[in-house]
């Protein structure tokens, strides 16, 4: 998963924006972790946060079954250019 780091003036940790992520399977209660909180934090239900230019992996562990688990691959890489593809 690739996120736009977007600094702010304002903001102490980072860009200040929040991606609502969901999962499905399971018993539908989730626990979330991000190896490396330098580059993304998670909270709640999934909102990751970038922080700072670099790569990290958000986790997803089924809370009634930790053996049940799944890992994606985050990037926060700098915003040249945004296009909308319609």
């Amino acid at each position: 998963m690739l996120l736009p780091f977007l600094p702010t003036v304002t903001e102490k940790h980072g860009s200040g924006e929040v991606w609502n992520l969901s999962s499905k399977g399971g018993s539908g209660t989730y626990m979330w972790s991000i190896l490396d909180t330098t580059v993304a934090s998670v909270q709640g239900s999934a909102q990751v946060k970038s922080i700072a230019i670099g790569k990290t992996q958000l986790i997803c562990r089924d809370h009634k079954n930790h053996n049940n688990w799944d890992a994606i691959d985050i990037e926060v890489a700098q915003l040249n250019q945004l296009v909308w593809i319609e």
